[in-house]
């Protein structure tokens, strides 16, 4: 199942990493990679491409963030203290994304402006697309427009 709204966002074990990696806004995917990578808390964690939906608006963003026994861990939006859900489209190990550099998510670097187009980049586009549907679906199920607009 791609949704991951099932699972809670350890907000505690976020802000420690987040301080740790000195975590910034805006960057989101090289955060996580990073914390996979440099935090011991951490192994065995897994780092993940999708959407996430932010309370009242609940716009789907493009995020990344990682996981690790059941519990997110998102050194990027932990200290936003509304309702986050999770749409997870792509997930991999630490082992697979140790040697990825740079800001960008990896479904841009396998599927990105002139990529030549291979099954797998097939298939995590895909994926990719159906975490978005998902994300968009939950979005317009649980929007909330603002009150005071006339």
């Amino acid at each position: 199942m791609n949704e991951s709204n099932s699972l809670t966002i350890d907000r505690d074990l976020s802000r420690q990493q987040a301080r740790r990696i000195r975590a910034s806004l805006g960057a989101c995917w090289y955060n996580a990679r990073t914390v996979l990578r440099r935090c011991p808390e951490l192994t065995g964690g897994i780092y993940v491409e999708g959407w996430v939906c932010v309370c009242p608006n609940y716009i789907p963003n493009e995020h990344g963030w990682c996981e690790l026994n059941g519990v997110i861990i998102d050194p990027t939006y932990y200290a936003i203290d509304r309702p986050l859900n999770y749409f997870s489209a792509l997930r991999f190990t630490a082992e697979q994304i140790a040697k990825v550099r740079g800001h960008e998510p990896l479904i841009k670097q396998w599927c990105g402006w002139l990529k030549p187009e291979t099954n797998e980049s097939s298939a995590a586009n895909d994926r990719y697309a159906l975490a978005y549907a998902q994300a968009q679906a939950y979005s317009k199920a649980h929007y909330q427009p603002p009150e005071n607009i006339k």
